[in-house]
């Protein structure tokens, strides 16, 4: 996060200056930041949501949603927790994207690969690196697809 004339949120706080711009100040910044935040997610999850199919679509829309309706951070701390907690919200839209993707290449799966790609969704808490879960959607995903292309699919 950028205050004005470029100095990084994180610049500030390693050198305690966050106290000095006082309250008044660092409140209203705080605030405009998370409104951008806001935005920028909103227009990212709309996005991402126009390139997938409607229901994977739906998935990306409502943890944006989620995610805006969080009280405005309080601190420069709970700001650049919120901002790493956007990051994450990024990468789990990307997974969505990827899941939509394969669901339009194997539309016989799409209630299967929609039903993990949901899971995966509601179950990523936005302080936690969703790698891990990632590489378990998609192999996931990978399954469902290998059942198709053995000739499986009533599994």
């Amino acid at each position: 996060m950028m205050y004005p004339g470029g100095v990084q949120l994180s610049t500030l706080q390693a050198l305690g200056m966050e106290h000095d711009l006082g309250p008044d100040f660092a409140g209203a910044m705080i605030e405009s930041i998370w409104k951008t935040q806001c935005r920028s997610i909103n227009a990212l999850a709309a996005e991402l949501a126009r390139k997938c199919r409607s229901e994977f679509g739906l998935l990306i829309l409502m943890r944006a949603a989620e995610f805006t309706k969080q009280q405005s951070p309080n601190s420069v701390s709970a700001a650049a927790k919120r901002y790493n907690q956007s990051v994450i919200l990024g990468d789990v839209f990307g997974c969505i994207v990827d899941a939509s993707l394969t669901a339009s290449r194997y539309p016989q799966q799409q209630s299967r690969i929609l039903a993990a790609a949901k899971a995966f969704a509601e179950s990523i808490p936005l302080d936690q690196d969703p790698t891990l879960a990632a590489s378990e959607l998609q192999k996931t995903i990978d399954e469902i697809c290998a059942d198709v292309a053995c000739g499986s699919s009533d599994r």
